[in-house]
């Protein structure tokens, strides 16, 4: 850019260098900025990577409570297929499946039915370990409360018990069957 000359000085020559002094005005990045920036940058990064680690783990559990509840509904089923045999099931008012230390009930279908439930709970503890979901010592407990809430219908509750990290975690379904039929 050719500089024009005032009168009574010489004119000054710019070759690449700029004056001192000449910073005001200029375009650009000082390094405290590019700090600032890489520091919020880092903070937004670090909270993106919480939200997705609290994703992850809150549908490990949701998956866990889903086994859970299906595991606990399919006895359910189960036992209300074979209404009219439901003492088969019930040895002093419980039935529980536990794969260590099974005690099947001594009716055919009912043992039947023990044995359909522990091959469904160790798939569901295998399949949940590639997974993630860890849902180990699982144990289905069958309730039955006769003539409850009147007589001829008897109330079934379901409840899943299993441990996940160290922590003991249930759920629970429950139903009424009605138990006498007119012949």
């Amino acid at each position: 850019m050719p500089q024009t000359a005032m009168a009574g000085s010489t004119p000054a020559l710019r070759i690449g260098r700029r004056p001192c002094g000449a910073l005001s005005g200029e375009s650009g990045f000082s390094l405290i900025e590019i700090l600032i920036a890489v520091v919020i940058l880092t903070v937004g990064i670090l909270g993106a990577t919480a939200m997705q680690t609290a994703s992850l783990s809150g549908e490990l559990k949701s998956r866990s409570v889903d086994s859970c509840v299906s595991l606990a509904y399919d006895a359910i089923d189960r036992i209300q297929v074979n209404a009219r045999n439901i003492t088969e099931y019930q040895t002093g008012g419980t039935m529980t499946v536990n794969p260590k230390s099974p005690t099947p009930p001594t009716g055919t279908i009912a043992a039947a039915d023990y044995q359909a439930l522990l091959d469904l709970m160790s798939g569901y503890t295998a399949s949940t370990r590639k997974m993630g979901m860890q849902m180990d010592n699982m144990v289905l407990t069958l309730q039955f409360q006769v003539g409850v809430p009147v007589a001829g219908v008897d109330t079934v509750v379901s409840t899943v018990t299993w441990s996940r990290k160290g922590v003991t975690e249930q759920c629970q379904a429950q139903t009424m069957l009605r138990t006498q039929f007119d012949s």
